[in-house]
């Protein structure tokens, strides 16, 4: 997962995170058009870049509840 996360600071900006598992639940902040999930089989990603200091490099999204 450290390698997804690595991959997506380089491509698109410091700041993603990345949760992989089979049963987790999250509650996050992340910035607008920067969060992503997905199942493969019973294995769930999800991905998001988190909040900025700065409002305009990373306008917020509100807060989704996600339950894999």
């Amino acid at each position: 997962m450290y390698k997804c996360e690595q991959e997506f600071d380089r491509l698109y900006g410091l700041g993603w995170q990345c949760i992989v598992g089979t049963n987790f639940g999250s509650f996050v902040t992340h910035c607008t058009g920067c969060f992503i999930y997905f199942c493969m089989g019973n294995l769930a990603m999800l991905l998001f870049k988190g909040a900025s200091l700065d409002p305009d490099t990373c306008p917020l999204s509100p807060m989704e509840t996600v339950q894999a």
